[in-house]
């Protein structure tokens, strides 16, 4: 399995025991409160991805436990917020668009325009100033918005090489 290009290689053995964690923490409410998660790594999510097919209910677990982990991650953005550090948004505190949509919550692609993107921040309490990076393997614009002189904005920043 590759995740942003690195190889993600787990056995059996780590397999198994990652998933039965999890379950041990699911059954004990673990998931659910911030300083018991953190002992759970990526590599737990990454184990039930690869056998939530094998698994009785697997496919709605992984779904549970995904939305869960990103729960988490918004509610410690959002901490992080309010004593005024600077954070980067995860992509789940925002309501993604589907051109594609059939019913499946993994179609892809998702999509937002900027315009949405200030919106939403601003509703959920967000403060300019906002940067949204857009990667296209060779090539990538920086946008920033921007609430300068009472002029609120969308505004291209910079470029980057992009990512390949």
């Amino acid at each position: 399995m590759h995740i942003n290009d690195e190889q993600i290689s787990m056995n059996q053995d780590e397999i198994v025991s990652c998933v039965t964690e999890l379950l041990d923490g699911i059954d004990n409410n673990e998931l659910s409160d911030l300083y018991e998660f953190k002992k759970y790594k990526y590599k737990h999510l990454v184990a039930l991805f690869l056998s939530k097919n094998i698994i009785s209910g697997g496919n709605e677990l992984y779904r549970y436990v995904y939305r869960m982990v990103n729960d988490l991650a918004c509610k410690t953005v959002n901490g992080k917020y309010k004593n005024n550090e600077k954070v980067i948004v995860p992509y789940g505190v925002l309501e993604w668009r589907n051109e594609y949509d059939d019913g499946d919550d993994w179609d892809l692609p998702l999509f937002l325009k900027l315009s949405e993107i200030s919106s939403q921040l601003i509703a959920k309490g967000y403060k300019p100033t906002f940067f949204v990076w857009w990667d296209m393997g060779l090539s990538g614009k920086i946008y920033a918005y921007t609430n300068e002189e009472d002029n609120p904005q969308w505004k291209e920043y910079g470029e980057t090489i992009g990512y390949a």
